[in-house]
């Protein structure tokens, strides 16, 4: 996952699925296939997401609380480099693995529009 954030047109070049074989940190575009609360927090949410590898959907913990099942999301897998200099880890959130993290327009240093 280069450090740098991706732009648009790089995150519609590869598919997921490319992305999740080179066995390399990425921002991927992933669907939440279930969501549910995490016991005893409030704000936080279990999600399961779907980003295209063939195998299990990704476990990730989010507060967002805008997220539906079948909402399309930008996924930054472990191991990427934020652009705060943060890397992504496996952690436990509010004692539910979170294998990934959500991704919202600012973080991706995309500005204007949607942002």
């Amino acid at each position: 996952c280069p450090s740098a954030a991706p732009s648009p047109d790089t995150l519609r070049s590869h598919s997921p699925h490319e992305q999740h074989h080179q066995l390399m940190p990425a921002f991927v575009v992933g669907i939440v296939q279930a969501v549910s609360p995490v016991a005893g927090k409030d704000k936080l949410q279990a999600l399961e997401v779907d980003i295209g590898s063939g195998g299990d959907p990704l476990r990730i913990v989010t507060n967002a609380s805008n997220v539906r099942v079948d909402s399309r999301v930008v996924v930054a897998t472990v191991g990427c480099e934020l652009r705060d200099g943060t890397t992504v880890k496996k952690a436990a959130v509010g004692g539910v693995s979170s294998e990934g993290m959500l991704c919202d327009a600012p973080m991706l240093g995309w500005v204007g529009g949607g942002a």
